[in-house]
């Protein structure tokens, strides 16, 4: 009997024993987490992470960069250009004083580079120079007429800045306004801070009625089609006609003639400029709010004004000529801004860097807070462009980096200096 009971508890030791292996074995497996390096670090994967929402960003380490200041107090002393230096001071300006946060992930498999950044940034800055009539002074040119047709405001934009050899840089320019539209950031070349266009077709052109006269306001306006484009990388998306302008028809209306039926049939009530202020009946209701206005073309806009019984000023609209809603309705538009740059799909090596980010382009909200950017940026390893800088994506391989950040302006810049890319297994 004895010898029963030892042979029992014989066995249960022998099972604890097996049971306990088997516990230690499945602590010991933990599964991967996103850890912070000191360089970025661009590992190898067999399945590209080609979305901001791909599995393999959850578990990729990352770097912080810390951001400081690289250029400030720089104005643009280009006539007719106003509003555009929004971090004249800086890290104090830029996303309102707030950390900018700004981190990177990188990975590689046979064909392309991949870079993920994400940074704060609390308003979204959508419009690149664009037109505005008899707009907002501008309290770093205050010298300067801020009457009749204006280029204002600028855009948000992550710049990356690749040594190519001891005097030349590779550009990457992400801009809401003028490239993430079509899925691409803007791919320049340059020594320093003096950079150009790579070579083929841009992502963007100007959109003025005379290219010799910077006054001289826009050539186009949206044609009230629906802006559909098929990104390279999220598929299809509709464009917000109030900040980019791809379908387009020509501008419309006598701008001259339309201030002054505006000032006679709009002004007592919704403010000289637009600000809602009247002096006959204060509205309260401001028609210069970024964008709003152009989301509606001039037949629209004829619907909706004429239509509401409870707007006092359908019956000023409806006693207008059709020529004189023209001239009225390319007033309204000019509030807004008309979009400055027209959008156009983009060839040869200006096409090389692909992007996608988290912003919904059908409709953004300029005044609306923004949670943050997160974007991808993806681009061959190897292009065969001279003006590109080639990676050879094998372990240990480093790339020195510059990168800048800019929030509403086009000139200064915050950002991190001698940063570097490193290939690893």
């Amino acid at each position: 009997m004895a010898g029963h009971t030892k042979f029992i508890i014989a066995i249960v030791l022998m099972i604890l024993i097996n049971a306990s292996c088997t516990f230690d074995t499945n602590e010991i497996t933990i599964p991967p987490v996103s850890e912070q390096t000191f360089l970025l670090e661009a590992a190898y994967t067999s399945q590209a992470p080609g979305s901001i929402n791909a599995d393999y960003w959850s578990t990729a380490d990352y770097v912080t960069i810390s951001v400081k200041d690289i250029v400030t107090q720089q104005v643009d002393e280009t006539s007719g250009l106003l509003n555009v230096n929004g971090m004249y001071n800086g890290l104090g300006d830029f996303n309102q004083g707030s950390d900018a946060e700004l981190t990177l992930k990188a990975a590689y498999d046979n064909v392309n580079l991949y870079v993920l950044v994400s940074w704060q940034d609390k308003r979204y800055n959508v419009s690149q120079t664009n037109w505005l009539y008899n707009g907002p002074e501008d309290p770093l040119k205050l010298n300067e007429d801020r009457f009749g047709w204006t280029s204002q405001q600028s855009d948000d934009n992550i710049i990356f800045s690749f040594e190519k050899t001891s005097d030349e840089r590779d550009i990457w320019k992400w801009s809401l306004a003028l490239s993430e539209p079509l899925g691409y950031a803007i791919d320049m070349h340059g020594a320093a801070l003096d950079w150009v266009p790579d070579g083929g077709k841009p992502t963007f052109e100007r959109n003025v009625k005379d290219q010799n006269d910077i006054y001289s306001g826009p050539k186009y306006q949206w044609n009230g089609q629906d802006q559909e484009v098929t990104r390279n990388l999220a598929g299809n998306t509709i464009l917000d006609p109030a900040f980019f302008l791809m379908n387009k028809t020509d501008f419309a209306g006598d701008i001259v003639e339309g201030e002054s039926t505006y000032q006679v049939a709009c002004g007592f009530c919704h403010g000289k400029g637009g600000e809602g202020n009247g002096s006959f009946h204060n509205t309260g209701v401001p028609l210069n709010i970024p964008g709003w206005l152009n989301r509606y073309s001039q037949q629209q806009l004829d619907n909706i004004i004429g239509n509401d019984e409870t707007h006092t000023g359908a019956r000023y609209w409806n006693g207008l000529t059709t020529e004189e809603k023209a001239n009225l309705a390319a007033r309204l538009h000019a509030f807004a801004g008309i979009p400055g740059y027209i959008l156009q799909l983009p060839g040869g090596s200006s096409a090389d860097i692909k992007s996608v980010s988290n912003v919904q382009l059908a409709r953004i909200e300029a005044d609306s807070e923004n949670s943050g950017y997160t974007l991808l940026l993806i681009r061959k390893l190897n292009t065969g462009n001279e003006d590109d800088v080639q990676f050879t994506a094998e372990p240990g391989m480093t790339y020195n980096f510059d990168i800048y950040l800019t929030d509403n302006d086009n000139l200064n810049l915050v950002g991190g200096l001698d940063n570097e890319l490193i290939f690893v297994k």
